[in-house]
């Protein structure tokens, strides 16, 4: 029997101690499971979610992108043979929406005296008015004094067509103009 426990005492040399044999285990205190949770969590973060792919706009799809609405205005009073009685149509002139460089300068404009401002709603017809291409219809050279010399009435109503077209008054300002016109 000495031989067996002799034999017995050998195979329990041969094997590891406890901290050879894997993970301790499990630790029941709570604060223990939240400090290995946080080191688990910190050890393997989560990847960030991709935005969708067709949620998001790149550089050249903006610059690309045709975004300046128009509107033709009918000018009878600058078409030839027109009269309000006559069988001419009057023809038409194209105001394109500025763009925001063009806006600001506008912008700037309206700041000035008042003989400015008034420049300034001459040249906003200027800055807007382009032909079936999108070409300016007038230049910047002597343009304006030509301008300035043709009906007050035509550009009262391109002007506004104009203001409205880029955001600078909303159909709540035109109704606003009637009531007072009115009274």
């Amino acid at each position: 029997m000495m031989e067996q426990e002799q034999r017995a005492a050998a195979e329990q040399d041969e094997q590891p101690a406890a901290e050879d044999q894997g993970p301790p285990a499990v630790d029941e205190h709570p604060s223990h499971a939240v400090d290995a949770a946080f080191a688990e969590e910190v050890a393997t973060p989560e990847p960030p979610t991709p935005a969708p792919a067709t949620g998001l706009l790149t550089a050249d799809e903006i610059y690309a992108a045709d975004d300046l609405k128009f509107e033709d205005i009918p000018v009878g009073e600058w078409t030839p043979g027109w009269t309000e009685d006559g069988d001419v149509e009057p023809r038409c002139i194209r105001l394109l929406e500025m763009s925001a460089d063009q806006a600001i300068e506008f912008t700037d404009s309206l700041q000035s005296d008042k003989k400015s401002r008034n420049k300034a709603m001459v040249n906003i017809i200027r800055l807007t008015a382009v032909d079936l291409a999108g070409n300016k219809l007038f230049g910047a050279s002597g343009a304006m004094q030509a301008m300035m010399q043709k009906s007050s009435n035509v550009y009262q109503r391109l002007s506004v067509a104009a203001l409205k077209l880029n955001g600078f008054t909303s159909d709540d300002d035109d109704d606003e103009e009637s009531a007072e016109k009115k009274d």
